[in-house]
């Protein structure tokens, strides 16, 4: 059986649309990985490294990560920042007590 040209041109544009959202919906997902991806891990776990800390700018997902059992004396101060859902989290890794932030008497409080 035959089928019309009207009949075929409309599963083409049909064929061609999905083909379309698909290639949307794969963009879409490879945009989102790739921006979790960016997300980066700081680990401190020297006073070197943790007053190099405040100089930096952190994005969405950034993690700072102060190595447990440190002291680090100065203040941390947290450029940039997140978006919803994707935060710049301060953190503590490793094993023992927490870490303790000395600011030394510092206050951002004006």
């Amino acid at each position: 059986m035959k089928t019309s040209f009207a009949a075929r041109l409309r599963e083409q544009s049909i064929e061609a649309g999905l083909v379309c959202l698909s290639t949307r919906f794969a963009l879409g997902v490879l945009l989102a990985l790739a921006s979790v991806a960016c997300a980066e891990d700081y680990r401190i776990s020297t006073q070197e490294q943790y007053l190099q800390a405040s100089s930096r700018t952190y994005g969405p997902g950034d993690r700072v990560l102060l190595e447990r059992g440190k002291r680090f004396t100065g203040q941390l101060l947290i450029r940039g920042g997140g978006e919803p859902g994707r935060p710049v989290i301060v953190d503590a890794f490793g094993e023992g007590a927490l870490p303790i932030l000395d600011g030394n008497g510092l206050s951002d409080n004006k």
